[in-house]
């Protein structure tokens, strides 16, 4: 039995390596949004939104959940002091 190579399927090194273009931009796309959506979401809970570039770094949206949801909001701290 013949091994079944690229070449028959009809795929040469061109068609792949666009493949592996398109695909990665798309990846760097997601990427890019995922930051601006977390920075955005910093900005919005008057944390800095620099905050959000955290992202970028694997593992770092995990302790950034973390930090939205158990830390005090400064924003809340304002609302405190205005209502005293």
């Amino acid at each position: 039995m013949e091994p079944i190579s690229l070449e028959s399927l009809g795929l040469n090194a061109a068609t792949i390596s666009i493949f592996f273009a398109i695909i990665s931009i798309l990846g760097l796309v997601m990427i890019a949004i995922n930051a601006f959506v977390y920075c955005k979401i910093f900005s919005k809970t008057g944390h800095g939104w620099a905050f959000g570039l955290l992202a970028l770094i694997p593992g770092a949206n995990l302790i950034l959940l973390c930090v939205v949801a158990f830390s005090d909001w400064p924003i809340l701290k304002e609302l405190r002091q205005f209502k005293n």
